[in-house]
């Protein structure tokens, strides 16, 4: 809980402290605050688990690489649209898109575990149960 509280804080502290500097500076400055981050949700979690500092890079750095070829795909596809509410939405669909072809074609893991597990979900014709 420490770490989440820690982390709202900073970000906070980054809204407040650098609203003079623009709003892609603040977006830059949130999305480096959340992959260092990462490193601290590790250092906490380590004591708890058995997944290595190497797979956690892996996993991440993977994870980023495909969201930033979306990320592109996206920008040059809906680059020349010159309504800016227009480009936002197809942006963003390009994007969701782009993220979900290219999940397929390099296959993670991950996306086939979770695949794999709603399909085996809509077969029983039952959402789990999950008990408090």
């Amino acid at each position: 809980m420490r770490n989440i509280v820690v982390f709202g804080l900073l970000q906070i502290a980054i809204l407040v402290f650098g609203k003079s500097l623009g709003i892609e500076m603040l977006i830059a400055l949130t999305s480096g605050l959340n992959a260092l981050w990462i490193f601290v949700w590790y250092a906490s979690a380590k004591p708890y688990m058995t997944y290595s500092f190497r797979y956690l890079i892996q996993d991440v750095f993977s994870y980023a690489v495909l969201a930033g070829i979306s990320c592109l795909a996206a920008h040059y596809a809906t680059a020349s649209i010159a309504n800016l509410y227009l480009r936002f939405a197809s942006t963003i669909a390009v994007a969701v898109c782009a993220y979900i072809i290219v999940n397929r074609v390099f296959k993670p893991s991950i996306l086939l575990e979770l695949f794999s597990y709603f399909i085996t979900v809509i077969r029983k014709n039952r959402w789990p149960r999950f008990s408090p």
